[in-house]
C-alpha cells in the first residue's frame, strides 16, 4: 500500500510544516524569536505523543484478545471515522491559520511560554494523530506499513513548504488541500471497504450478498491479485467480487463524507487557510 502512505504522509507533514511555518513566521514578525524554541519542543513533545499512541494499538490488541481479523476490521472503521472527522473538522475551521496566530498571539503578549508550547503541541498533535490512525489502518488491510514511502512524503512535504515559505512556488492552499483532501476520503473510503470484510471474515457482518459481480470474469486485469488492480485494493479498497454490505458502506460514507463537506463549504465559501 505504498502509494496510500505517500499520499498520507505527504499532505500531513505538509499541514504540519505549514502550521509550524505560520507559528515560526509570526514570532518573527513581532519581534518575539526568544519563543520559537518553546514552538519547537511543544512540535516534537507531540510527536512522541504521536508515537506513543500508535504504541496503544498492539496493547489493546492484547488485552482485548479479539481475532486478528475482528480487531482489524474494528481499527479500519474506527481508523476511517476518526481520519473523516479530522478532515472535515479542517474544512469547518478553514481560518486555521488565523485562529493559530490569535492563540500564539495571546499566549506571548501573556508571556506563557508553556502557553506557547501547548499551541504547537496540540496543533500538531492533531495532525500527528492522523497519520497514525491512518497507518494502523492501512497496517490492518495490507499487514505492514512500508516506512519508506512515509519518509519519502515527509521529505517531499519539507521541500514544499521551504519552497512555498521561500516565495520560490506559489501554491494555492484552498485548492491543494481540497484536491489532498478528496485524495483522503477515497482512501478513508478503502479502509471501509476493507474494515467490512474484514468484518465479515470474522463473521462479525452479514455480506447480506456474498458476491454482487466478479470483475475477474470479465478480464483478467480486474483481478486484485496482480498490478494494476492490486494497487486500486491496498489503496482505495477494491474488490473484483464485493459483496452487498461492503458497496452499500462504501457509497453510504461517501455520500455522508461529501454532504457533510457541502454543508461546510456552503457556510464558509469565502474562508481560506491562510
Amino acid at each position: 500500500m505504498a502509494l496510500a502512505e505517500l499520499i498520507v504522509s505527504f499532505r500531513e507533514f505538509f499541514e504540519i510544516f505549514l502550521l509550524l511555518g505560520v507559528m515560526l513566521a509570526f514570532l518573527r514578525k513581532a519581534g518575539q524569536r526568544r519563543f520559537e524554541k518553546f514552538v519547537f519542543t511543544g512540535a516534537a513533545g507531540a510527536g512522541i505523543a504521536s508515537v506513543l499512541l500508535a504504541g496503544v494499538f498492539p496493547v489493546l490488541k492484547n488485552i482485548l484478545g479479539f481475532s486478528e481479523q475482528l480487531f482489524d476490521g474494528v481499527v479500519l472503521l474506527l481508523a476511517a471515522v476518526f481520519v473523516t472527522w479530522l478532515i472535515l473538522w479542517m474544512f469547518r475551521h478553514a481560518n486555521a491559520s488565523k485562529a493559530l496566530k490569535k492563540k500564539l498571539s495571546h499566549k506571548v503578549e501573556l508571556e506563557e511560554e508553556l502557553g506557547v508550547a501547548g499551541v504547537a503541541f496540540f496543533a500538531v498533535l492533531r495532525e500527528g494523530a492522523e497519520i497514525v490512525l491512518f497507518l494502523e489502518g492501512i497496517a490492518a488491510s495490507s499487514g505492514a506499513i512500508n516506512y519508506l514511502f512515509v519518509f519519502a512524503g515527509f521529505l517531499t512535504a519539507l521541500g514544499l513548504t521551504h519552497l512555498f515559505f521561500r516565495k520560490m512556488i506559489e501554491l494555492n492552499l484552498q485548492k491543494f488541500f481540497f484536491w489532498t483532501s478528496v485524495l483522503l476520503v477515497l482512501l478513508a473510503a478503502g479502509l471501509v471497504s476493507q474494515g467490512i470484510n474484514e468484518l465479515q471474515e470474522a463473521w462479525a457482518v452479514s455480506p447480506i450478498v456474498e458476491k454482487i459481480w466478479d470483475l475477474k470474469l470479465v478480464h483478467p486485469i480486474f483481478n486484485e491479485q496482480v498490478f494494476p488492480a492490486s494497487l486500486l485494493k491496498s489503496t482505495f479498497g477494491y474488490y473484483s467480487t464485493p459483496s452487498l454490505a461492503q458497496l452499500i458502506t462504501y457509497f453510504t460514507y461517501l455520500a455522508v463524507a461529501s454532504f457533510t463537506y457541502s454543508r461546510i463549504v456552503g457556510k464558509q465559501r469565502n474562508s481560506s487557510f491562510v
